[in-house]
């Protein structure tokens, strides 16, 4: 399609857009701390512990939140989320699918919990231009550019390892190993690692961060991210329209003669279908796997089965177009409820999470302590109170398992205070996070509860927020 580029890009922008400004809010929390830290970097830099892992990605954050934090995010998830599509396009037109426009578009017919992690404010959009285009420099044996692909994704996303993945499968699939591959892109890596300005603390941190969960210990305080889904089930009542794809691909595969290329790719789809069902988080690399899956599958189907004869026909543009129309057909209602149920998950995400409930309280906070003034909170609540309150430090943000690398002992103390199972809150707060202060949401009754018993005063409270000391 001559102007595809363009359709695809328009297309992905209303639908994004369309559910980005369903709320006035951020959409998760996360997006909240990623607005401010590109604000602030130069505070982070100042403490010898702060390591970043996603460097790249707040310095482009930046130029969108500058002047409005919260808006700036919004879009900046539409821009990042628009980019991914786009490099899903320009394989599949590589990869010369039937049909390349229809799929690029597959976030909005795969999975909700897809369409609503391309809603939030992260970096791993842009991780997964960088995993595709790495495969492209892969299959066409570019070494300099893997090398400079690898150098950036490590930058921009801690999931650079998937590169290597990708790079033994191919080895593996086509009986060649390309030594010149492999060295661009360890170069590349272990470049990146060393010419870093968090060197060389960001060594312990990526391990944890890419092996945490073989090598951490489970936590009550954990996110839900890396979870499990409860059920397999639950797995297909979330995935079902992928899933169904899937399998219809694997019925175009399996009835004729068999391409290196779409084994690889459904090889792919299986691991990260299965990764997946074992954490929540892998969706976002089964989705677009996935769809270069179907994609190719269903392609080498058409082209196989009717290149003697119909396929001629099938080429002229009417009838291209008609086919096209009947496939729009059969996903519309997929995309319809994939969308619906995005922008359900994204009401309950705001509801649940209320990122608009600690403003009145961070804001009283700023006033009324002195600047850098410790305040101890549920990581979970970090975000969104140091975005509105940079005038404090807080215990810790993003994931509390850091605190467990930072030190094991410090960790098992802040999570007994969270969990109201520590003996003598007062002077533990002040002997181990030299602070009198906790901040608290005021739906969590058995922590308030826990403190109010051992001696705590409430000296700031409104609807949603309590300020013990």
């Amino acid at each position: 399609m001559k102007y595809g580029w363009l359709l695809v890009g328009v297309l992905a922008l209303l639908g994004l857009g369309y559910l980005q400004f369903s709320t006035p809010y951020i959409i998760d929390k996360d997006g909240y701390v990623h607005s401010t830290y590109s604000l602030t970097y130069d505070t982070h830099m100042v403490y010898s512990s702060y390591v970043d892992l996603n460097i790249l990605y707040h310095l482009l954050l930046f130029p969108f939140v500058v002047f409005d934090p919260m808006t700036g995010a919004k879009v900046s998830a539409m821009v990042f989320s628009l980019l991914f599509t786009l490099t899903l396009y320009f394989l599949l037109k590589k990869q010369e699918v039937l049909f390349p426009e229809l799929w690029a578009l597959s976030m909005f017919f795969a999975t909700y919990m897809f369409l609503f992690r391309l809603s939030q404010p992260k970096a791993f959009p842009l991780g997964l231009c960088l995993l595709l285009l790495s495969y492209y420099c892969i299959r066409e044996n570019k070494s300099f550019f893997l090398g400079v692909t690898s150098f950036v994704f490590v930058y921009v996303y801690p999931a650079f390892p998937l590169v290597l993945l990708l790079l033994i499968l191919h080895s593996f699939m086509y009986n060649k190993i390309s030594l010149s591959l492999y060295k661009s892109y360890f170069i590349g890596v272990i470049a990146a690692i060393i010419f870093n300005p968090f060197f060389p603390k960001n060594i312990k941190i990526l391990f944890y961060q890419i092996f945490g969960n073989i090598f951490l210990p489970s936590s009550e305080l954990a996110g839900t991210e890396w979870s499990a889904f409860p059920s397999f089930f639950s797995f297909i009542e979330v995935t079902w329209p992928l899933l169904l794809l899937v399998l219809t691909g694997i019925f175009f595969y399996l009835s004729f003669p068999k391409e290196k290329e779409t084994l690889y790719f459904l090889i792919l789809t299986l691991f990260f279908a299965l990764a997946a069902y074992s954490s929540k988080r892998f969706v976002e690399y089964f989705v677009p796997f996935a769809t270069l899956f179907i994609a190719i599958s269903f392609s080498s189907f058409l082209k196989k089965r009717y290149e003697n004869n119909f396929f001629v026909f099938f080429t002229k543009k009417i009838t291209k177009r008609a086919v096209l129309a009947i496939l729009m057909l059969f996903l519309l209602f997929p995309a319809y409820q994939t969308i619906s149920y995005a922008k359900e998950n994204i009401y309950i995400n705001i509801e649940t999470k209320k990122p608009y409930a600690f403003q009145q309280c961070a804001e009283w906070l700023a006033q009324h302590t002195e600047e850098g003034e410790i305040i101890f909170s549920h990581w979970a609540d970090y975000p969104v109170l140091y975005f509105y309150n940079q005038h404090n430090r807080y215990i810790v943000g993003f994931d509390p398992m850091f605190l467990y690398v930072y030190d094991k002992n410090l960790f098992y103390v802040y999570e007994n205070l969270l969990l109201s199972k520590q003996p003598n809150p007062k002077i533990m707060l002040q002997k181990k996070f030299n602070t009198k202060k906790v901040m608290s949401p005021t739906y969590r009754k058995e922590f308030i509860a826990y403190l109010l018993n051992n001696g705590f005063k409430p000296v700031y409270q409104d609807k949603y927020c309590v300020l013990l000391e």
